[in-house]
């Protein structure tokens, strides 16, 4: 785009977020829609007409748009270069500089206030700005208020978790309920959903005892490796308030597919001083077909460069290989673990209880790797959405 005038026809965009500030954009007629884009889904922000200003906050550093502007109807725009309009302030009073500075870092605060209430209050159960809150404010209680599951070790007492551990702790739902309450102000019915995830990963174990109308009811809480919990909590918060879309934080199954098959694969290698672990790479690509019945080809690479985990072809003398920090794949399949379990509550409005998933024996009915439709073993071709399959 080039410096001047600008004109917009519906459902064009100006910008998008992310996207570095080098302009002023100055509205001189029509509207525009400010929103932020999550899974698909919009949230509006605002709509404005003339005179608003875009970009306002480069003047004074560098920044990146925290939301993307698109026209709702034809929309005339002036593009100023920040160079030109920053020059205007320096060569004006001191007392202008500061009253200027003052409205502009207050117009920022404010908008960002306005994105978290919108997305606060998205019409799921559980919105990406609770996520953090919701799931780091049960691994903080189980930390704070809980007791240990060594130390305080209840009678007749065993674990069926494999998380079980030295770190573990035991809390009532009635201390949860109110610290998650008073402490983090979250509705009780929206943590006992986010502790049937946790149960679903085998995170928490939930015991229930009768109550006087013979109706069960949630009693003692097991958190297991609530630091793990606290880290994906502190995970997602960090990649949603990145300036631009954090795609690690929004799972796909092709993706999870890979990385899971990466991570398997990998379990007896040994990373390198420099953390970096190798894997030979015609025997993945057997592993993978085996498991996957689908080629691992650039379709896969190009995901996981995607959403940020990287894979580096090398040759040596023994062959070639697939280079690649183990520990970011662990983290990053934990991680879509929960997401996925949150996606489909917001999806459903519920948490449903885990399944044990029956085993699939080969030769017999599977899914593709891409749609998740059921396909047979003799297949070559998806016959939902013509993914190419391994016969």
């Amino acid at each position: 785009m080039a410096d001047g005038t600008i004109q917009l026809k519906r459902g064009e965009k100006l910008f998008e977020e992310g996207k570095s500030i080098d302009s002023l954009y100055v509205i001189q007629s029509g509207r525009v829609s400010a929103f932020v884009e999550r899974s698909g889904k919009k949230t509006e922000l605002f709509q404005v007409g003339p005179p608003q200003v875009f970009g306002e906050e480069a003047l004074f550093g560098g920044g990146k748009f925290g939301f993307t502007v698109e026209a709702t109807n034809a929309v005339q725009i002036l593009k100023v270069p920040i160079a030109v309009f920053k020059k205007q302030i320096d060569e004006s009073s001191a007392g202008n500089k500061i009253l200027f500075k003052s409205l502009s870092e207050e117009v920022k605060r404010l908008r960002s206030l306005l994105r978290s209430q919108k997305m606060e209050n998205e019409a799921v159960p559980c919105p990406e700005m609770l996520i953090p809150r919701v799931f780091g404010g049960i691994a903080i209680a189980g930390q704070h208020v809980g007791k240990s599951l060594i130390e305080d070790l209840p009678e007749g007492f065993e674990s069926k978790s494999p998380l079980h551990d030295g770190s573990s702790r035991q809390i009532g739902w009635s201390q949860l309920k109110v610290y998650s309450t008073r402490f983090f102000m979250e509705s009780p019915n929206r943590i006992l959903n986010a502790l049937q995830i946790l149960a679903n990963l085998d995170y928490v174990e939930l015991f229930y005892i009768k109550n006087e109308d013979e109706e069960d009811e949630l009693d003692n809480i097991y958190i297991h490796k609530p630091q793990e919990i606290e880290h994906f909590a502190d995970f997602f918060q960090y990649h949603l308030y990145k300036p631009g879309r954090s795609e690690i934080i929004y799972p796909e199954k092709m993706a999870t597919l890979a990385a899971n098959s990466i991570v398997e694969f990998s379990k007896e290698s040994q990373p390198d001083f420099r953390g970096v672990t190798r894997i030979e790479y015609s025997s993945f690509l057997d592993f993978f077909k085996s498991r996957q019945r689908a080629e691992f080809n650039n379709t896969y690479l190009n995901l996981l460069e995607k959403k940020g985990l990287f894979l580096q072809r090398k040759n040596t003398d023994q062959g070639l290989f697939l280079e690649f920090n183990r520990d970011e794949y662990i983290e990053a399949v934990q991680n879509w673990k929960f997401l996925e379990q949150i996606k489909i509550w917001n999806e459903t409005g519920r948490v449903a209880a885990k399944v044990i998933e029956a085993v699939v024996e080969e030769g017999a009915a599977n899914s593709c790797p891409d749609c998740g439709a059921e396909v047979s073993g003799v297949q070559k071709f998806c016959s939902e959405c013509g993914y190419k399959l391994v016969a």
